[in-house]
């Protein structure tokens, strides 16, 4: 559910983006025919729903899309890469790090406390939505018909459609006969181009980033767009001599009154001054200008749907790549690493030193992804953190599995709890993340919620030696000859974060 809730503040921060181009395009567009802006709309609402994934060289889109990683509550830095330096360096300056040994560091508390407001927030518009279409659509039922799907009502000022599968239109009772063919054509338009189920959709689409007030911004110039394009249609079907008559009846509908409340199925007019304004400018568009917005959309279509190459995240292929060369994934050029970043690794100061350094135990297996870890080889040798078994923690052990006696040799403990902290400050995950791979070795006891072993040999992965790396991007590749697990050269793959690495994966290299 943490991952659903980021990925949904990462769409709507890439959305804000795009509906702030948005805003700024509908400029070039004043002359043009309001279709043209009202279809711009549908950009920034595909991408407040759906994760494209779709890269181009033609995009737009100037920041990262995956602004908040996944595993941010588990990072030892936790930090945003949003791309603008400035606010990345303003955020993450305030974000928590986590606790070492608490079950829970304060980066996930937030994250939790974050998705509880927001499921709050999305459920209360979205009860409210249903509560005013009841409460509107009994108030209806009082309603005449006139004929087709066409009613009049005196509980209504301005006129309305109401419905999704069979929408129908609703007129106030005080409108007269000469302003009905224009007003009622308004309405069919919206019906025509499904204007009604595209408000409803978008007020659903809306509800969800409701914390964004870029997206109500775009919901409510969307709604503006959407009645000036609908006046324009009708004054291209029915000539300019209603211009008059359709203006003086918009303005004195501005104040009838209103009843239709927030019903997310139903919409009625709005925005008085802008609607005669164009309506009373309107002219038949010049030909270069409908050539101008259809590539203006067109180019904006493209450069908004797509995302810029490597973009996205920075997602780790931890595969070899040939040195000197563009990784396509990425968009980062793979560099090799000098003889001295090379020798920070071969030192003491990160891998081997002390004996039991945890970062060599990384090394005890092989995994493609940081999930697929053998957890018993990580922590055969303890977790790198003090933990000594009591007596009464040993006599458990020994009435679990049925033993005679206790082993000759010594019992290593490991607490869930530093497991977690391991994994989180090396790995950026926690033991649930994990696919347990190897836990079935340890004996688990549910008291002491911690894993023991009885072993006598260390298996302890000692002097580590790298005979090559690359970087790309934050990510850094390291490649060794493995004579531990006898399974020829390995590259190790590492990601920087903040001040640190975490582990992403340890795989054999394939000729």
């Amino acid at each position: 559910m943490d991952k659903l809730f980021l990925h949904i503040i990462n769409m709507s921060i890439t959305s804000g983006y795009v509906i702030l181009f948005i805003i700024a395009v509908r400029l070039f567009l004043k002359k043009a025919p309001k279709i043209f802006s009202y279809g711009l709309w549908g950009i920034a609402f595909l991408r407040l729903i759906f994760p494209f994934s779709l890269e181009s060289i033609f995009s737009l889109i100037s920041i990262n899309t995956k602004t908040i990683p996944d595993n941010i509550g588990y990072m030892q830095t936790p930090q945003i890469q949003s791309g603008i330096t400035a606010i990345d360096g303003v955020v993450n300056r305030v974000l928590p790090a986590p606790v070492m040994l608490a079950s829970v560091n304060p980066m996930q508390i937030r994250i939790f406390v974050g998705r509880v407001i927001w499921i709050t927030g999305l459920a209360v518009l979205l009860i409210y939505g249903i509560f005013s279409t009841l409460r509107l659509s009994k108030k209806l039922k009082s309603a005449t018909s006139l004929y087709d799907n066409i009613y009049k009502t005196d509980i209504i000022g301005v006129p309305f459609v109401f419905g999704l599968i069979s929408p129908k239109i609703y007129l106030p009772d005080n409108l007269s006969e000469a302003e009905k063919p224009y007003i009622i054509r308004h309405e069919q338009v919206h019906i025509k181009r499904k204007d009604h189920i595209i408000r409803f959709v978008t007020f659903v689409i809306t509800s969800i980033h409701w914390f964004n007030p870029i997206v109500w911004l775009a919901f409510y110039l969307m709604g503006e767009d959407m009645e000036l394009s609908c006046d324009e249609s009708v004054m291209k079907e029915m000539g300019h001599k209603i211009k008059r008559d359709y203006s003086n009846s918009l303005l004195a509908l501005s104040v009838g009154k209103r009843v239709i409340g927030s019903s997310p199925v139903a919409f009625g007019e709005s925005n008085t001054k802008g609607r005669i304004k164009n309506i009373l400018n309107y002219k038949k568009p010049k030909f270069w200008v409908v050539v101008g917005a259809i590539v203006v959309v067109i180019v904006s279509t493209i450069g908004l749907l797509s995302n810029p190459i490597g973009n996205g995240g920075k997602n780790i292929d931890a595969g070899h790549v040939p040195v000197g060369v563009d990784n396509k994934n990425t968009g980062f050029k793979t560099i090799p690493l000098t003889a001295e970043e090379l020798g920070y690794f071969n030192s003491d100061e990160f891998f081997n030193g002390e004996y039991m350094n945890i970062r060599n135990q990384f090394l005890s297996s092989l995994y493609d992804v940081p999930e697929k870890i053998d957890l018993f080889n990580l922590f055969y040798c303890g977790s790198g953190l003090e933990e000594t078994p009591t007596e009464a923690e040993k006599a458990a052990i020994i009435a679990y599995n049925n033993w005679d006696m206790e082993p000759d040799c010594a019992c290593t403990k490991i607490s869930r709890a530093n497991m977690d902290a391991v994994l989180t400050k090396y790995m950026g995950l926690t033991l649930a993340d994990t696919e347990g791979i190897g836990l079935e070795n340890f004996t688990y006891l549910d008291q002491y919620d911690a894993y023991y072993y009885y072993h006598g040999d260390t298996n302890y992965r000692m002097q580590i030696s790298f005979f090559h790396g690359e970087q790309e991007g934050d990510t850094i590749r390291l490649f060794y000859d493995d004579s531990f697990t006898n399974e020829g050269e390995i590259i190790l793959t590492l990601q920087e974060q903040g001040n640190t690495y975490i582990f992403v994966s340890n795989k054999r290299v394939v000729p």
